[in-house]
């Protein structure tokens, strides 16, 4: 069995301007994972979502003046330039 990050835990949006400019977003400000289990002749992937204090999270996030991670965590979406 493995545990593998399709994306990130704990970061559940972000934006880049590499190699262009680019949204990522789950649209759910859920913890996520996946596991797999690789059976004989098969396998198996399971996608799990976590409830966690999301709020509490991007209350840290708000502290640390990341408002873009603030807003990430709490929505699971990017913010988007005005």
């Amino acid at each position: 069995m493995q545990i593998v990050n399709p994306g990130s835990v704990g970061l559940p949006a972000c934006d880049s301007a590499r190699p262009w400019i680019h949204y990522m977003e789950t649209g759910s400000p859920h913890a996520r994972y996946a596991v797999i289990d690789r059976e004989r002749g098969g396998g198996r992937i399971e996608f799990i979502a976590l409830e966690y204090d999301w709020n509490a999270a991007a209350g840290d996030a708000r502290k640390a003046n990341r408002l873009d991670w603030a807003h990430a965590l709490a929505t699971g979406y990017a913010r988007r330039p005005d």
